[in-house]
């Protein structure tokens, strides 16, 4: 009987387990043509690879809004692009470089490579989380 309340109080509290909100809010995209596409990535193994929720919103004056529910506590990152020509990617030239923008959570920057996970990762506690990010 022990065993069954040990494993029953396990899963209880697994289902507690803290989530948030986080809002992304773009700002300063250079017109209102196409739409942002905004992906939350959850591991540094996934960064830029896979997506842990996605969202394509579009864009007023130059600020486009995404808001994720229900995201479990842990470490996350967030990138983004103005897909301007509306084809639904990130266009780039011939050696890779993106033609479109593109910015991530913390204003991490492409240093000859794309931007680090390390760089523009952040934390969630429960409490709701707003995260900005300029063009």
């Amino acid at each position: 009987m022990e065993k069954i309340l040990f494993l029953f109080a396990i899963a209880f509290t697994t289902t507690l387990s803290a989530q948030t909100t986080i809002t992304v809010e773009l700002q300063g995209l250079a017109s209102d043509k196409g739409n942002a596409f905004i992906a939350i990535y959850d591991t540094e193994s996934a960064w830029l690879n896979e997506a842990y929720k996605g969202s394509i919103k579009s864009i007023k004056d130059g600020k486009s809004v995404a808001v994720f529910e229900n995201i479990p506590d842990g470490t996350y990152a967030v990138s983004c692009f103005h897909d301007e020509n509306d084809n639904k990617e990130l266009d780039t030239n011939f050696i890779g470089i993106p033609k479109e923008a593109y910015a991530c959570s913390n204003d991490a920057k492409a240093m000859f490579s794309a931007p680090k996970w390390e760089d523009a990762k952040f934390e969630t506690n429960g409490e709701e989380l707003t995260i900005p990010i300029n063009f």
